[in-house]
């Protein structure tokens, strides 16, 4: 098992109720089977997924201060973070 931290930003971070959680994924995992790993809800789910499962494309990964594909694998003490685009005015 990989052990990561994934943090959370914005809107996301509210849907999941957390600023930041360590989980153990199998090894050789993806940004994107770390975010399936985690069950905060059907709110967090629709925020970060589309109806078919598909993580929406607004949706992206920073590991370790570098960004990041969704099919990144994971290394053992990674750090996630997981963004969604802000607008404002």
């Amino acid at each position: 098992m990989t052990k990561i931290t994934l943090r959370y930003y914005a809107q996301i971070r509210q849907k999941a109720g957390t600023e930041s959680e360590t989980v153990e994924v199998p090894n050789g995992a993806t940004a994107l089977q770390s975010l399936q790993a985690v069950d905060h809800g059907e709110d967090f789910n629709a925020m970060l997924f589309d109806d078919s499962g598909a993580l929406r494309p607004v949706i992206m990964f920073v590991i370790n201060d570098v960004p990041a594909p969704q099919d990144a694998v994971l290394s053992d003490g990674d750090q996630v973070q997981v963004f969604s685009p802000v607008a404002g005015g």
